[in-house]
């Protein structure tokens, strides 16, 4: 089930869970964007060092379009840009308060505003361990158990980080209780979810490999038979172990 973590790669991730920025790819996204109001007033100010005639024209175009989006577009281009900063704001609050990023001439754009920056959890105790090791019905990877009691409570490593304890009894019962294929295929029980929301990053609890399941190779069609090699096609191993999949990421 794959060794525990070395003590060199343990004291290389505790130094990411100390740092806002560095603990996961997500962190050093947002703390390396740039909000849209600030693009929205960028891009004021450019059409404010324009001639009235260019202002005039850009403002007819803007109020001219076909969209029940126009009155937001104009307010962003010409107004306070507040229309379409509301709107990206309940689209975020829609989305679960998840970041959501865009790109513009090489620059990450936080549409729904910058997330905070805020360090990992705390490691958990062993007592934390038992319940989690209880609720799931079974030991943790040795190599997982060493992550939580002496790295973090998750939120360290690829994406948005490992899931917290809470989070990863959650996604298990979510991926186990009900057919999790789309021709009703059971979750592979030996996969346990540690990273993803929709495409996952899973330990195997029989070799430790890190595995990875891309929910696009599936065919999402009612025709498609349950036996479709589709499903297994979806799942492929990305690392020999936990700790080769995090050296990766820190190298």
């Amino acid at each position: 089930m794959g060794s525990e973590l070395g003590a060199e790669i343990i004291e290389s991730l505790k130094a990411r869970a100390a740092d806002a920025v560095r603990r996961t790819d997500m962190a050093a996204m947002g703390a390396n964007s740039i909000e849209a109001t600030d693009i929205f007033a960028e891009q004021r100010a450019r059409l404010a060092s324009r001639s009235p005639e260019h202002q005039d024209r850009v403002r007819k175009y803007l109020e001219g379009m076909n969209t029940p989006f126009a009155g937001m577009i104009s307010n962003a281009a010409m107004g306070d840009g507040s229309q379409a900063a509301g709107l990206l704001g309940a689209l975020g609050r829609l989305m679960g308060g998840k970041p959501l990023y865009a790109n513009m001439d090489g620059r990450t754009i936080a549409l729904a505003g910058r997330p905070a920056a805020t360090l990992a959890q705390a490691p958990v105790s062993g007592a934390i361990i038992a319940w989690a090791e209880g609720e799931l019905g079974f030991a943790l990877p040795a190599a997982l158990k060493a992550f939580y009691l002496e790295v973090a409570n998750g939120e360290v490593g690829p994406g948005d980080g490992i899931y917290p304890v809470s989070r990863l009894i959650l996604k298990w019962r979510e991926m186990t209780e009900e057919p999790a294929g789309p021709q009703g295929q059971e979750w592979p029980r030996n996969l346990l979810p540690i990273l993803g929301d929709d495409d996952l990053f899973s330990i195997d609890l029989e070799t430790g490999r890190i595995v990875y399941w891309d929910i696009e190779q599936l065919e999402i069609d009612d025709d498609t038979p349950a036996n479709d090699p589709g499903w297994a096609i979806s799942f492929r191993s990305v690392a020999e172990s936990l700790e080769a999949w995090l050296q990766a990421w820190l190298d």
